[in-house]
């Protein structure tokens, strides 16, 4: 399935969202990157852009795609400015938004996909958050 994600970092920490506890829903009760799926009609940045409005309430203004991941996704990133966070509030879909510093990432329950994803690009993902980019967006397991 064609999906967007995003990676938002304030102050060394990522963004994360608690997905809803419904036994309906693929993992519930587990943490992931805000995003979703592309809908009919939709492209990439447009899905990203209703995705992050319904889950976090606001739109980043430095939003920028970084790559794509294997599995058809998306990958987009922004630097959250102080005002943004004050601004982000749980939207419609999840039960939790929370900065987590990454080794704190490790001791949540994390979706399947984003704890192998974490794992295998530690060092890319502590770059970028870091650094606000990396040098090879291949150390992020894109392309």
């Amino acid at each position: 399935m064609a999906s967007s994600t995003s990676i938002l970092v304030h102050n060394n920490k990522i963004l994360l969202i608690l997905r809803d506890d419904k036994p309906e829903i693929p993992e519930p009760n587990t943490w992931q990157l805000p995003g979703g799926g592309v809908e009919e009609g939709e492209d990439y940045f447009q899905t990203i852009s209703r995705e992050l409005q319904e889950e976090i309430s606001i739109i980043p203004q430095q939003l920028k795609y970084l790559g794509s991941a294997p599995g058809d996704t998306k990958v987009f990133f922004a630097s959250l400015g102080d005002e943004e966070v004050l601004n982000i509030k749980l939207g419609n879909e999840g039960q939790k938004l929370e900065f987590f510093n990454l080794e704190d990432v490790f001791k949540t329950n994390l979706t399947k996909k984003f704890q192998f994803y974490l794992s295998k690009f530690k060092d890319g993902i502590v770059e970028l958050i870091k650094n606000g980019e990396v040098d090879d967006i291949a150390k992020l397991g894109l392309n």
